[in-house]
C-alpha cells in the first residue's frame, strides 16, 4: 500500500468501505481487504464462511430422468 499515493489510497478505502458484507462475496473480498490490507470495512463480520447454505440441496441424477426412477414421497427424503 506504501506505492499508492494518497488520492488512490482514499479510492481504495472507500471501495473497501463501500462493500456489502451482506453478499456472500463481497463479504469475503471485505474480509481480505481488512485482513491482508488492513482496509476499514463497513461493519465487523462474525464468521466470513457463514454462507448461506439452504437446508436441504435437491439433486438431480441420471437415473431420476430414467423410467427406473424412484418414486419418493414428498418430505420422505430429508437429502442426507
Amino acid at each position: 500500500m506504501d506505492e499508492f499515493t494518497g488520492e488512490e489510497r482514499e479510492e481504495i478505502r472507500q471501495w473497501s468501505v463501500g462493500l456489502d458484507t451482506e453478499d456472500d462475496v463481497q463479504r469475503f473480498t471485505a474480509w481480505v481487504a481488512c485482513t491482508a490490507f488492513d482496509q476499514p470495512i463497513e461493519r465487523e463480520m462474525e464468521d466470513v464462511r457463514a454462507f448461506d447454505v439452504p437446508g436441504r440441496i435437491p439433486l438431480l441424477t441420471l437415473r431420476s430422468l430414467s423410467p427406473f426412477s424412484e418414486q419418493v414421497s414428498a418430505g420422505s427424503d430429508d437429502g442426507r
